[in-house]
């Protein structure tokens, strides 16, 4: 591993490794195995990149679909999933610091959801609209490419209005407390 590996390893924090790089690597290794589909690049330090970048797609599918998906299902007129007011969750964060690592382990889960869906998706594509695609339109899969990559500019920009969101509701609060304390 060379000198800028190095530096990129230690300067990662758990969060980004538990959340992107972790996911990427088992999503891609997965997808090597048992699809025709490749991610293996000559560069170590490209290919740690590459699993970082894919673990943030899959992250942000996690966070954007999976858990709006969770939170709509019901049992016996449960909901599924039930998240707190986020006022709530940053001044509980403040009392109780294991609430952020617990949140933290919450988000991992959420993103190895979105790993396995991914994967299926990939698999089921591989095994079974691939080939069919080509036979039909050769440029068919170049097409399924533009389309991939729209859907990932959207999962981005969807994942920056719901991030500003948050950073929003955060200076709210700060704003808040100094008016309180006035």
């Amino acid at each position: 591993m060379d000198n800028v590996s190095n530096i990129f390893i230690e300067k990662i924090s758990s969060y980004n490794i538990f959340n992107y790089l972790f996911p990427g690597v088992v999503f891609c290794n997965l997808v090597d195995l048992m699809t025709r589909f490749n991610f293996k690049i000559d560069s170590f330090l490209a290919e740690l990149f590459m699993y970082y970048f894919v673990g943030m797609i899959i992250s942000r599918i996690g966070s954007l679909f999976v858990e709006k998906a969770l939170k709509k299902i019901e049992f016996d007129g449960k909901k599924f999933l039930i998240f707190t007011d986020y006022k709530d969750y940053i001044d509980a964060c403040k009392d109780d610091p294991k609430i952020e690592i617990l949140s933290e382990v919450n988000n991992t889960y959420r993103t190895i959801i979105a790993a396995f869906i991914s994967f299926g998706a990939v698999l089921i594509y591989d095994k079974f609209i691939y080939d069919n695609l080509e036979k039909n339109c050769s440029c068919a899969n170049e097409i399924i490419g533009i389309l991939v990559g729209i859907f990932v500019l959207f999962v981005f920009i969807t994942s920056y209005k719901k991030q500003t969101g948050y950073i929003r509701k955060r200076v709210e609060k700060y704003l808040q407390k100094e008016n309180d304390n006035k």
